[in-house]
């Protein structure tokens, strides 16, 4: 199963306020009862739901360390919380969220972080990259308390500053937000994953390089070929591609890449399909600020990223059978916004 954890970390000096609690996080869209049947929920040792109410639930994890309950985004997912009270008289909140979507993950991260600053007890929170197993929770707790580095850096951290400057260098691709005293630490990737950020890059072929470089490591073709939104369609449980020259394809793409920079925009390099030779990419300038934040591009620079799972992709060889296949899915809309 693939799974994403968070945690926050804060000072236990008052019981858990658990409607309070709620209603924080339900302005950010996670519900204390499913919104499918009303109910709150919390888990046996052996992952049954027991029907509880919030007093209930507030006693329980007032008293008991690792009281594991649900929070809910809509009826149909879940997001498992389990408070653990460690022996220093902090909390350690334990979230895990599955895969969430692109707006699921935005509304998650900052509910996390708009918690942690707005409250007085906050002492951190980390977001992990999808199914980063390898670091475990003992481990986020010695990075806030003890400041040792983490061996792997998260997608989303919010600490404060003295820390931070305890820890030493941190990765230059991070998103950095202040709000004193805490430093928000992101990397803007949520749909595509794992992701590279850098504002540095000005020429187009050093951009490609550093993109192929990464698109390999995500297990993607050498062979890069730029393809615009309506050269990809989706028919039949398929995609099919048209591949053109791709020597033309990638002047294309240049050129929309150096327009960009000429208007100091920021710009995505993405990879989303692949065959046995080829990573099907694009150059993806967003038409304005707003799609630019929502795709989490930088103001400048350059995002690049890869999917986790390439979508396999079938190419069409006869003009005749791509004409067929563009009157087909002429009233849907693109397989690739």
């Amino acid at each position: 199963m693939r799974c994403r954890w968070a945690y926050i970390f804060e000072h236990r000096e008052s019981p858990v306020d658990v409607l309070a609690l709620a209603a924080f996080f339900q302005a950010h869209g996670l519900m204390l009862r499913n919104p499918g049947n009303g109910k709150l929920t919390r888990l046996s040792d052996e992952g049954d739901q027991i029907e509880a109410t919030e007093a209930e639930l507030a006693d329980l994890i007032q008293r008991n360390s690792g009281v594991p309950f649900q929070w809910w985004i809509d009826d149909g997912f879940d997001v498992f919380c389990q408070f653990d009270n460690l022996p220093d008289g902090t909390t350690r909140r334990r979230y895990e969220t599955g895969v969430l979507d692109e707006q699921q993950l935005i509304r998650f991260c900052k509910m996390l972080t708009a918690y942690v600053v707005q409250h007085p007890g906050s002492v951190g929170a980390i977001v992990e990259p999808l199914n980063y197993a390898e670091f475990s929770a003992d481990e986020w707790t010695a990075f806030f308390w003890r400041s040792e580095p983490p061996p792997t850096w998260p997608q989303t951290l919010v600490c404060q500053w003295e820390r931070l400057k305890t820890i030493g260098a941190y990765p230059s691709e991070y998103e950095i937000t202040v709000t004193e005293p805490w430093r928000i630490l992101q990397f803007p990737s949520y749909l595509v994953h794992p992701l590279r950020l850098s504002t540095n890059t000005k020429n187009f072929d050093a951009a490609v390089s550093d993109f192929k470089r990464f698109i390999i490591q995500q297990d993607y073709p050498p062979n890069l070929l730029w393809l615009q939104p309506d050269d990809i369609l989706f028919w039949g449980l398929r995609y099919y591609f048209r591949k053109g020259d791709p020597s033309e394809r990638a002047n294309t793409a240049k050129t929309e890449y150096e327009r960009a920079l000429d208007r100091n925009v920021g710009l995505a390099l993405q990879a989303e399909f692949k065959t046995e030779r080829w990573a099907i990419c694009r150059v993806y300038v967003p038409p304005d600020e707003l799609e630019a934040e929502r795709r989490m591009i930088p103001k400048t620079g350059v995002k690049i990223a890869a999917t986790v799972d390439p979508k396999p992709a079938v190419e069409v060889h006869s003009r005749l059978r791509w004409r067929i296949l563009k009157w087909l899915v002429r009233k849907s809309s693109p397989c690739w916004n």
